[in-house]
């Protein structure tokens, strides 16, 4: 596990029953690592649902089966929901796909969240990073970043600790003055940039990460001595990005609707022939 570059958040993770809470999908699993004032604690429950696991999710998630008796003869998400609550404070929640815990948040948990709290998707921040990546899930980011055959768990406490790892290698892959951009052209309205901390060593990570891979590093020489003739056309494809988020409005960054996430191909294509030119894809 990498240290969290971020302080005085907490990444949430929850394993469910199905994808929509409004067909009768439940939470059966929550996992929580809270950092504040850099101190780790975490929160994880197994909970009982009302209706019965189906087989396809046993088969996802790793050793969930071994933990079905704990999880039949568990807590309610009535019975833990308050516990939860007071474990998150008042700190943002961070999570990969965070469309997905919103909905059963708002539906089990706590129908006012997103009036009381603030949600990054951590998806999000790998589409603007690293637009280029075919794919934005946890488990090809958890692969492609650390060169690894390792498989996403699907266990929520372990997926929020991938989580962390993740968020940490997508931004310290970044040259700080590619990052600076970012932030220039998205904005003080663009959730993460009040988190990302900018004074951090932008290549402290695992060296295992860059073997056989020095995209990253060919495009920041090329960037910073200012002979890539893609540096404008990287201006251009950044404006069309915060043209996007701005047209988004409340709808991204309050209600965390999935716009941004949905409208991503058209920003990979633009990325690809504007900046990439399909000579770094990975």
């Amino acid at each position: 596990m990498c240290k969290s570059l971020l302080n005085n958040v907490v990444f949430l993770d929850f394993e469910t029953t199905g994808l929509v809470p409004e067909e009768g999908a439940e939470i059966i699993e929550i996992g929580a690592v809270k950092i504040k004032d850099n101190e780790y604690s975490e929160y994880h429950k197994l909970v009982r649902p009302k209706g019965e696991i189906p087989e396809v999710v046993f088969n996802l998630c790793k050793g969930l089966r071994e933990d079905s008796e704990k999880i039949y003869n568990g807590p309610s998400i009535e019975e833990v929901k308050d516990e939860f609550l007071l474990f998150l404070e008042e700190l943002p929640l961070i999570c990969h796909n965070g469309a997905f815990e919103k909905k059963f948040i708002k539906k089990y948990i706590d129908p006012h969240i997103e009036e009381r709290k603030e949600l990054l998707d951590s998806c999000e921040l790998a589409c603007l990073l690293e637009p280029q990546f075919s794919h934005h899930n946890l488990n090809y980011l958890k692969q492609k970043l650390f060169y690894t055959a390792e498989l996403e768990s699907h266990r929520a406490l372990e997926d929020c600790y991938d989580t962390i790892d993740v968020v940490k290698q997508l931004v310290q892959r970044q040259s700080k003055k590619q990052l600076e951009e970012i932030l220039d052209y998205l904005g003080e309205e663009w959730c993460w940039g009040k988190y990302l901390d900018l004074d951090i060593n932008f290549y402290d990570v695992n060296k295992s990460c860059f073997q056989g891979n020095n995209y990253n590093e060919k495009l920041n020489k090329l960037y910073e001595d200012g002979t890539y003739e893609g540096n404008l056309q990287k201006k251009i494809a950044l404006q069309y990005i915060k043209n996007w988020y701005h047209y988004c409005g409340d709808r991204s960054l309050k209600e965390m609707s999935y716009w941004f996430r949905k409208n991503n191909p058209y920003v990979d294509e633009l990325m690809r022939e504007l900046l990439y030119e399909g000579n770094y894809c990975e």
